[in-house]
């Protein structure tokens, strides 16, 4: 019974860490698909906007106002 002991350890630990990777896997995979959602929203106000030509734009802590080319093309790009 000890061989068999010594076997399903290391079994169950290598299947724990396989199954974090997995789980670690999907959620960046969420999270990247909340973060093309999201700029897919943008662009899509951008399109339907017609009265500004310069938007304001944040880039991690900063806002810049930018024109509305600009901006499209930067989000075209996956910023």
């Amino acid at each position: 019974m000890d061989i068999a002991s010594d076997k399903v350890l290391p079994y169950l630990t290598q299947v724990e860490q396989v199954a974090e990777e997995i789980i670690a896997d999907k959620h960046q995979m969420v999270d990247l698909d909340r973060r093309r959602q999201k700029t897919r929203e943008a662009i899509r106000v951008l399109q339907k906007d017609k009265t500004t030509e310069k938007n304001w734009v944040c880039f991690g802590n900063q806002f810049i106002k930018l024109p509305k080319k600009d901006t499209k093309k930067l989000l075209d790009q996956g910023w």
